[in-house]
């Protein structure tokens, strides 16, 4: 056994040394002369094949160039496969035609096929895995969490529940890096059919899992009794809330911000002044103002909400609008005013607004938004974004009483003068006499 391990040595070592010295590669077409040539020797080849009967070429000339050609037609199906692998794998393929982020929900059909591909990313190194367990005790045995489960009875009920926490935990930090970068696609516990948005997906706050928000609820009253967390004196629990508060936030806000933030209705309007700096630093610039008065908080909540409605109707009408920082410049103001009649309801041939208070409020939101980026441009020492910025402030201090103020306003004097006013019972009044 020896002796053949040994000569099959000196054979590979002989063949490396022949391929060192008399391997010499064949020199690519010098001129357009020789690429011409190869061009027409191919087309004649190409009609030989289709036409053998026709031609004067041999038939182990013919065999030959068959055989290039299947190899040709094989290496041109792996780069189409390699490019398609690395096309989804490439991340800049997750950002649409505008350069902005877009994050996605990794599904389990591809056409009408069912995917049977699904990844899981590790807690300790981040890689996605098929064999979860496996690497886990091959790799990260050290780990506490890893030896208590391998400590456990092989296939235990307690040792697949601690390998599935883990589970869990690894892709909840893959998507939460996921969802603070803007691009990628997210792991979630079950894997849709079809493509559906990344906002419907929340974390539960006791196994880190990502579900449906519509059935988290389901899962979390299920998920209190295999953890050990159920509750009885607690009847009712903000299952929703609790999620928001794992996701992480776009802006750096502090954490007082980030409770209102967690506490917000989860809808597109949260999402929407979540991933949008501008308004959480409006937020943080509100709670500075009224210091440690907590019961501004909701006032807070309301402004940012009322603002992220506004950037919500702009984006329905300039699908080139992302962030309230866009909609911010003089070219946009047209569409600022449009996107406030919108959100308030405005009518054209009535000349009235569903909600007149949200057309005046958000005049002075977007005048304390211009204050604030314009202090930012000013800070970063950048002298044309904030002249812009200014125009825009001019032209809302001048234009936006005439387009959308003043009707708003009248709207309001006329809900007052028609309001009725209830007069108590004459019963009552004799009572109190």
């Amino acid at each position: 056994f020896f002796q053949e391990v040994s000569a099959s040595e000196d054979f590979l070592s002989d063949s490396s040394h022949d391929l060192d010295s008399d391997y010499i590669p064949s020199a690519p077409p010098s001129s357009e002369d020789e690429l011409t040539f190869s061009k027409s020797k191919l087309m004649k080849t190409h009609d030989a094949l289709k036409n053998p009967g026709k031609t004067s070429v041999s038939q182990s000339y013919v065999h030959e160039q068959k055989t290039l050609m299947a190899g040709a037609k094989s290496n041109e199906a792996l780069d189409m496969h390699y490019n398609a692998d690395t096309k989804e794998e490439n991340p800049e393929e997750y950002e649409d035609d505008e350069g902005r982020s877009c994050v996605t929900v990794k599904t389990c059909t591809k056409g009408d096929k069912r995917k049977y591909d699904k990844r899981q990313y590790c807690v300790y190194c981040q890689k996605p895995l098929s064999k979860m367990a496996r690497h886990l005790i091959r790799k990260h045995g050290d780990e506490k969490e890893v030896a208590q489960a391998t400590c456990l009875p092989k296939n235990s009920k307690k040792q697949r529940q601690i390998f599935e926490l883990l589970r869990r935990k690894g892709n909840y930090y893959h998507n939460v890096k996921v969802l603070q970068e803007g691009k990628g696609e997210i792991v979630t516990y079950r894997r849709p059919t079809e493509q559906v948005a990344a906002e419907d997906y929340l974390p539960c706050n006791l196994c880190f899992g990502f579900f449906s928000k519509v059935d988290l609820w389901r899962h979390a009253k299920q998920c209190r009794k295999v953890t050990g967390h159920s509750d009885d004196t607690q009847k009712k629990h903000r299952v929703q809330s609790a999620a928001v508060a794992l996701l992480p936030s776009r802006g750096h806000c502090s954490q007082r911000c980030s409770n209102i933030l967690s506490r917000m209705m989860v809808d597109e309007v949260s999402a929407q002044v979540k991933n949008d700096p501008l308004i959480c630093e409006m937020g943080e610039r509100l709670l500075e103002k009224y210091g440690g008065d907590k019961s501004r908080d909701g006032h807070v909540s309301q402004k940012m909400r009322e603002v992220g409605r506004f950037v919500l109707a702009a984006k329905s009408q300039d699908c080139k609008i992302n962030r309230l920082e866009d909609i911010l410049v003089p070219p946009k103001f047209s569409l600022a005013v449009a996107a406030a009649k919108k959100a308030s309801g405005y009518t054209n041939h009535k000349y009235r607004y569903v909600t007149p208070s949200l057309a005046v409020k958000l005049g002075h939101s977007l005048k304390a938004a211009c204050e604030v980026l314009i202090g930012r441009h000013i800070q970063a020492e950048d002298e044309s974004a904030a002249t812009r910025v200014k125009n825009f402030s001019s032209l809302l201090a001048s234009e936006w009483n005439i387009f959308v103020s003043r009707c708003a306003r009248t709207n309001l004097e006329e809900e007052k003068w028609n309001k009725k006013e209830m007069i108590p019972l004459t019963e009552d009044v004799m009572k109190l006499h």
